[in-house]
């Protein structure tokens, strides 16, 4: 009995131990294993962002109104039940209904009902239009954080590199190889990487909060990105500007609203009409055995005579709202296209550089290989090798900067098309 209770006393011992064992590994998970892809943000920010889900609820109303709309050109049906009571002796009960509807009044009932159908274009135009704009602030987010973490990486790297140096300098020194300036400045290198490194940790954490809030989350919670540099937009041919310009949603929601503007015209002009309206009724007695019932039919024709210019005042507005929608709209496709055109070149500008500049890395790195060694053997100078050292570290810094600078052109180009939160996703495969 005691060698049982024994046992169980150690198994459970055993899971204690295995399950305390388990939590302390989860809470360190590294960041690497929980980042997030690009399409993880997307997917994220699509379901919570605010502004999406206004834009969500733009659009339901919009079609709402059209319901509203149309079924006011529909026959109506009401009915009516009454009854009264005189000098407590008698009563009576009656019942009644009635439709009516428009048939004929200048297309006006039409024309309501057309406006209506585009306003929920334009409320889908719209809906587009938010979510390529929390795309490309999300985008530029992502690419904040991904461009601090490398930030961070290198910044890391430096200081190591500086720590080898100072202690490579030392060494000289103290074998007379070496003078003490020498020595204080590989000093101040390092203490200046290792505060590169913490103001990398800071503007890291800065740019975790941006994407956090576009991602639509109550409370900031650090969030590591995984991608690289790579773009996503690999097209080398120059594409159609002039057909790209009028599918952008700022000028199809010109387009759109040109057409209301020429519905609200033909509403304003349908007053010029008369209006034909029919009507029906039934109805009588409950109080009466048998029940009795009576059906009437009506036709109403009415026409405005004469307003004081109220109608022609009315006719002409809507023309000159017309005519502005027009002008509106071509001065919007002459603005996209030069915004195309500026975007286009500043994307194929920023994918030019980084290539540049990579070529440029890459001799540095080796370059800085080569002085390294000579430093060691004594061939050039401290101060010919800081100056090295000192190129390499600015070129790599700027690479990243071009790198990021390309993907923002990128980001540039596709908002300037368009590119809603769904754009791309499986090109980009998450990782990008």
């Amino acid at each position: 009995m005691m060698k049982n209770k024994a046992k169980i006393r150690s198994g459970c011992v055993k899971v204690l131990i295995v399950m305390f064992l388990a939590l302390s590994l989860s809470s360190y998970v590294s960041a690497e294993d929980i980042a997030l892809t690009w399409e993880d943000c997307a997917k994220e920010a699509k379901a919570n962002n605010p502004e999406l889900k206004a834009a969500t609820e733009n659009l339901a109303q919009a079609r709402y109104s059209k319901i509203v709309t149309s079924s006011s050109a529909l026959p109506a049906l009401s009915a009516s039940l009454n009854g009264s009571i005189r000098d407590f002796s008698s009563n009576s009960l009656s019942y009644g209904l009635s439709t009516g509807m428009n048939i004929y009044d200048g297309n006006k009932n039409l024309n309501s009902i057309l406006q209506a159908e585009e306003q929920i274009k334009y409320a889908e135009v719209n809906y587009n239009s938010v979510s390529a704009s929390i795309r490309a602030k999300l985008r530029t987010a992502f690419i904040g954080v991904l461009k601090s973490q490398q930030y961070l990486d290198i910044a890391g790297d430096i200081a190591k590199r500086r720590k080898q140096s100072a202690e490579m300098v030392a060494l000289r020194y103290d074998s007379g190889r070496e003078h003490k300036g020498s020595v204080l400045i590989a000093r101040a290198n390092l203490a200046q990487s290792e505060n590169d490194v913490k103001a990398s940790e800071r503007n890291l954490e800065i740019a975790q909060r941006k994407l956090s809030s576009y991602l639509g989350r109550d409370n900031f919670t650090p969030v590591a990105v995984k991608g690289d540099f790579a773009l996503s937009f690999r097209e080398n041919t120059k594409p159609d500007i002039n057909k790209l310009a009028v599918n952008t949603p700022a000028v199809k929601s010109l387009q759109i609203k040109k057409k209301i503007a020429e519905y609200s015209f033909s509403y304003a002009n349908g007053s010029y009409y008369p209006s034909l309206d029919l009507s029906a009724s039934y109805g009588g007695s409950l109080s009466e055995n048998p029940i009795t019932g009576n059906l009437s039919v009506g036709l109403g024709l009415s026409y405005n005579i004469f307003d004081f210019g109220g109608r022609d005042a009315g006719v002409l507005k809507n023309k000159s709202a017309l005519l502005q929608a027009e002008a509106d709209e071509k001065s919007g496709i002459l603005t996209a296209v030069l915004t195309l055109e500026s975007f286009w070149a500043a994307l194929q500008n920023a994918i030019d550089n980084v290539s540049v500049q990579k070529m440029l890395l890459d001799a540095n790195v080796e370059r800085v290989k080569i002085s390294e060694a000579q430093y060691s053997d004594g061939i050039i100078t401290f101060d010919s090798w800081t100056i090295i050292e000192y190129n390499l570290i600015s070129l790599q810094k700027s690479y990243i900067t071009n790198e990021a600078d390309a993907l923002a052109a990128e980001n540039d180009w596709i908002n300037a098309i368009g590119g809603i939160l769904d754009y791309n996703l499986k090109t980009n495969g998450g990782s990008k």
